[in-house]
């Protein structure tokens, strides 16, 4: 009766230091994980600041092209605002 006691009481202590094993390695995992989750934060903010940024530059791009444009007799701008205009026109028949 001892013997099948001490057994179990060894099987007892081998699951739970193999739980406590398991658990000590999804600790780093998590820990991996939530480092991971943080740079993909930072390179998520750092996309938004730069796209925000975006329409201000191509404004003044578009802004700086318009002498060039009429140097060349091309009006790129001008063509666009015609393709906006066109587009709040009903299908054709």
């Amino acid at each position: 009766m001892a013997m099948a006691g001490h057994v179990a009481h060894d099987l007892m202590l081998k699951r739970l230091n193999f739980e406590l094993f398991q658990r000590k390695e999804l600790c780093k995992l998590h820990e991996k994980l939530e480092q991971h989750k943080a740079s993909l934060l930072d390179a998520i903010s750092g996309r938004k600041k730069f796209l925000s940024s975006l329409p201000s530059h191509l404004k003044s791009l578009k802004k700086a092209s318009l002498p060039v444009q009429q140097h060349l007799g091309f009006s790129h701008t001008k063509k666009l605002k015609q393709l906006h205009a066109a587009e709040f026109l009903p299908p054709p028949l």
